[in-house]
């Protein structure tokens, strides 16, 4: 129930309402358009991030391999195993598995 006095206060309050209901589709349309914006940019920056990380894996799997030859660890092998998962769902590390695999023995098989 509303008072008399209170009919003007309660019927803005319903207009109010009224016109964020009927804003809504368009607010959804205009979230679900920044959403794609957003996935679309996250798909650019992660391709960029995995091709950085193949790179200074390369890089990385043949110093520390040199290293280890050093180590007494002749014929040892370090290797990093950058791959992508296939969803190119969001994550907070990007789209990539990275795996460090090593042998210490020649003709031994890399291991994780």
């Amino acid at each position: 129930r509303v008072a008399p006095g209170g009919l003007i206060a309660r019927s803005a309050e319903l207009t109010a309402e009224l016109a964020s209901i009927e804003r809504a589709d368009t607010d959804l349309a205009a979230l679900r358009k920044d959403l794609a914006s957003a996935l679309e940019e996250f798909r650019t920056l992660a391709a960029q991030l995995s091709a950085k990380r193949t790179t200074a894996g390369r890089a990385l799997s043949k110093d520390i391999t040199t290293r280890m030859q050093t180590l007494g660890m002749a014929g040892g092998r370090f290797q990093v195993e950058v791959t992508q998962d296939g969803t190119q769902e969001p994550t907070q590390y990007g789209v990539d598995q990275i795996e460090f695999r090593v042998t210490a023995n020649p003709g031994q098989p890399l291991r994780p």
